[in-house]
């Protein structure tokens, strides 16, 4: 039903866009004017009080205002517009302007784009920090965007992937043998759930927390604020902090419309992704992930914090080696070298 509701509101979306000449078209002739606004779609799949969310809404704010109201900014939440792979498609076909999707959704068009994703690539929140806002890391994702006809309008960090369940305590990847964990719709995370023993159940996000309810899955591997503001801990009774992943979501445009804005609406756009949902978003997601935890053991679940993760990277080795027959050594090459530059 959610699918069925974000295509009607594509269509409804495209007829719009065909009937006024506007909501996004682009193109640096249009005169675009407060009666006569360019709409600016944005959607996510994070629930309101989400930083995420609240870093859209500040963009809002700050590009309205900006603009003196010639850009109109949609923020959908909730995946009110559908799932990472809908609204990536919503973005290519340009009936939706931007949207943040995860890197392994990302990699459904191009495989490299979910290199960020290789288990345990930064040691360290300071590395990632260093290698993504500003760094190689992020300057290569820019340019493999662009490749593939998406512009890359900020990467919000998405948290340390920790692992939640409701069947028993989690220390070591021995212990997941026989769990049924969701993961996302993605060969790498299959491989790496598959590498450490547990049963990997790909699900879509929406749909995770009926699946947990039901026990269609025994867990799921979110960061603590995801797991927290999703209310996760509500049907799950675990969680490790065995930390996968320093995950990132990109806010992604289509390159075709942000190249064809009038060049001072572009501007706005951009400074208004690099504050509120690049700087704001990271700077807060990042200082309160500690929080979360406090807030997943006030919620009832039993946090392992996992201090000495050697065991975890030698059980994942095996993702690394996959995705070489993947993508190609040199391309998981250059994501090393690119983390390991800013160590």
């Amino acid at each position: 039903m959610k699918k069925l509701i974000a295509v009607v509101l594509s269509l409804v979306m495209v007829i719009g866009i065909t009937a006024c000449g506007s909501g996004g078209s682009g193109g640096s002739d249009a005169e675009y004017t407060a009666d006569n606004p360019l709409v600016f779609r944005v959607s996510h799949v994070e629930a309101t009080d989400s930083f995420l969310h609240k870093s859209c809404e500040k963009f809002k704010e700050y590009v309205e205002e900006k603009s003196e109201g010639r850009i109109s900014v949609e923020v959908y939440p909730n995946g009110e517009l559908g799932d990472y792979e809908t609204s990536i498609e919503a973005v290519k076909a340009n009936t939706q302007q931007m949207t943040c999707a995860t890197t392994s959704a990302l990699a459904s068009y191009d495989p490299k784009l979910g290199l960020m994703d290789l288990p345990y690539l930064f040691e360290s929140k300071e590395q990632m920090e260093a290698a993504i806002n500003g760094g190689e890391v992020g300057e290569l994702y820019t340019q493999w965007l662009e490749e593939d006809g998406f512009y890359n309008g900020g990467i919000q960090y998405d948290g340390a992937r920790g692992l939640s369940n409701a069947k028993k305590e989690v220390k070591s990847p021995s212990d997941l043998k026989g769990l049924k964990i969701r993961v996302m719709q993605s060969d790498l995370y299959i491989k790496l759930f598959e590498a450490f023993g547990a049963n990997p159940t790909p699900m879509s996000f929406t749909d995770l927390y009926t699946g947990l309810q039901q026990g269609t899955v025994d867990g799921q591997d979110n960061s603590p604020m995801l797991t927290y503001v999703n209310k996760f801990y509500e049907v799950q009774k675990y969680y490790s902090t065995i930390d996968t992943v320093y995950a990132q979501c990109v806010m992604v445009c289509n390159k075709d419309f942000m190249d064809g804005l009038p060049e001072d609406l572009k501007a706005i756009i951009d400074e208004g992704s690099a504050e509120y949902l690049v700087k704001y978003q990271r700077e807060n997601a990042i200082a309160q992930e500690e929080e979360y935890l406090k807030d997943l053991k006030d919620g009832g679940l039993k946090v392992t914090e996992i201090e000495d993760k050697t065991e975890w990277k030698e059980a994942a080795q095996p993702v690394y080696d996959w995705m070489k027959e993947e993508v190609g050594e040199d391309y998981v090459q250059q994501i090393i070298d690119a983390a390991d530059s800013a160590k």
